[in-house]
């Protein structure tokens, strides 16, 4: 069965991953309209990027939507960071981790 991934990046695509349909948002009103597509149905993955451009939201802030607006666990949707910026990687990394620390423990 195919899954559903969303990459979020102004610039690049994504990398083959077998199994993983992906689709492209390249700003947060993408991002927003692929969650709401696919949450819930075959979503599998979101992969983030750090800075989109020059827009003033970041993937960061994606991210913080995600997980304050939509009811995923880390148990239902894998999510990760492939940005290039060191501290925005830092910073999507550690929400997401503690994210996973925070639905673990209730």
């Amino acid at each position: 069965m195919t899954k559903v991934g969303i990459f979020l990046d102004d610039v690049r695509e994504p990398p083959d991953l077998p199994g993983v349909d992906w689709e492209v948002a390249r700003n947060m009103e993408q991002f927003q309209a692929l969650i709401c597509k696919h949450l819930g149905d075959k979503l599998y993955i979101v992969s983030l990027d750090h800075d989109l451009g020059t827009d003033p939201v970041t993937g960061f802030t994606c991210l913080r939507w995600l997980l304050n607006n939509r009811k995923v666990t880390p148990d239902s949707l894998y999510v990760t960071c492939h940005s290039m910026n060191p501290v925005g990687y830092a910073n999507i990394t550690n929400e997401i981790v503690s994210w996973i620390l925070r639905k673990s423990y209730h």
